[in-house]
């Protein structure tokens, strides 16, 4: 039996092994930029390169879900930006034995970085919305992605009150 807050991991060699619960709570990020009138959004590779997704990753312990979803889309993605602090849907998947939850937040790009902590092993794809929800595996990411019109659409966007700002912490830099 798994220790309390913990969820229990069944490995290849059927070893049980256990996440801490918080693993579970997670956010990602919809980086988008508006070019001649029309808008795209980033895709990236998953970790393995098998299909596309949207930066994600577990809310960090001392982050706001916006500000790590920001983090993860600079770690994953090389982008940076400003942060929507309401998110805009979100999604399940199953891992580690559990289900993830995943909170989506926008994050208009700012800044395309040439190298990234992850450029080794992802790479990016910029397409309309409409065609990100055909790429995506995930349902739930595919009706947020499919949605997105409503919120990314002409004349949509932040509201300056609804923008988290500060950069995020560099990996090289102190705690």
């Amino acid at each position: 039996m798994p220790a309390p807050g913990r969820a229990p991991i069944l490995r290849a060699n059927r070893e049980m092994q256990t996440k801490p619960a918080y693993s579970y709570n997670q956010s990602a990020a919809i980086a988008f930029r508006r070019r001649a009138g029309s808008t795209s959004v980033l895709l990236i590779t998953s970790h393995r390169g098998h299909h596309w997704v949207i930066p994600k990753g577990i809310v960090e312990r001392g982050l706001t879900p916006a500000a790590s979803a920001r983090k993860e889309a600079w770690e994953e993605a090389g982008v940076h930006g400003q942060v929507g602090t309401t998110p805009v849907g979100t999604y399940d998947y199953e891992k580690w034995g559990g289900t993830c939850r995943v909170r989506v937040f926008l994050l208009e790009v700012e800044q395309v970085l040439d190298e990234w902590p992850e450029s080794n092993v992802r790479r990016r794809r910029w397409v309309s919305p409409e065609a990100a929800a055909t790429l995506v595996r995930n349902e739930g990411l595919r009706r947020i992605l499919h949605d997105a019109r409503s919120y990314l659409g002409e004349g949509a966007g932040f509201c300056p009150a609804e923008r988290e700002t500060a950069q995020p912490a560099r990996r090289d830099a102190p705690a």
